[in-house]
């Protein structure tokens, strides 16, 4: 009877590598599931992150085509466009808002965050509202490209404070998204592109 039981019973080898198959299972488990957090994270910040590059873009596209005149500062890092509005044809303005008269918007790099601001008159006295519409912005550059006469040169993009603003064609914009403000994205991530007034964008004009 007593060899019978014995026979029945684990011994401390056969628990030992019952032990170790546990643990290496417990291990494979948390890292398929730290895998997969990690790749739904990425998913997510990419997708954060092309949600941000979509609205800026939709933003001032919207500006440009409207634009009317543009203001510059010596910072490199702030423009002002003045979109004509009327009663007839409301406009939208950075904030999603419907405007139904002539405003400013003007992109500057507040702490680290794109904000757009709109101006406008109203009773007589300025009105003014703002709204970050990308954060962890890291470095902001603005340049612009005025009208050559000569259509076989190139449009030529410096500092918009050295154009003649009321000659301004294009706008290029540079800014860069900190990695910080995503869970996985290791590197900053640099966005440019380059914008036409509508108003003063002819055909024959080239871009570089």
């Amino acid at each position: 009877m007593k060899n019978k039981a014995k026979q029945e019973g684990f011994t401390l080898i056969e628990q030992l590598i019952t032990l170790a198959l546990g643990a290496l299972l417990m291990a494979g488990i948390a890292t398929s599931v730290s895998a997969i957090t990690r790749a739904q994270n990425l998913t997510q910040d990419y997708g954060n992150l092309h949600e941000s590059l979509s609205f800026i873009t939709s933003s001032l596209a919207r500006s440009t085509r409207g634009a009317e005149k543009v203001n510059a500062t010596s910072s490199n890092a702030q423009l002002s466009i003045t979109i004509n509005s009327n009663a007839d044809r409301e406009t939208q303005s950075c904030l999603a808002k419907k405007m139904q008269q002539n405003f400013t918007e003007t992109y500057s790099l507040v702490d680290n965050n794109l904000v757009c601001e709109v101006e406008y008159a109203k009773g007589g006295s300025t009105v003014s509202h703002s709204e970050v519409i990308a954060f962890g912005v890291t470095k902001l550059n603005l340049e612009c490209a005025k009208i050559e006469i000569d259509t076989d040169k190139l449009i030529e993009f410096k500092a918009c404070e050295e154009t003649t603003l009321d000659k301004v064609i294009a706008v290029r914009v540079e800014l860069i998204l900190d990695k910080n403000e995503f869970l996985e994205i290791e590197k900053d991530f640099e966005y440019n592109s380059t914008f036409y007034l509508r108003s003063k964008h002819g055909n024959e004009i080239k871009n570089n």
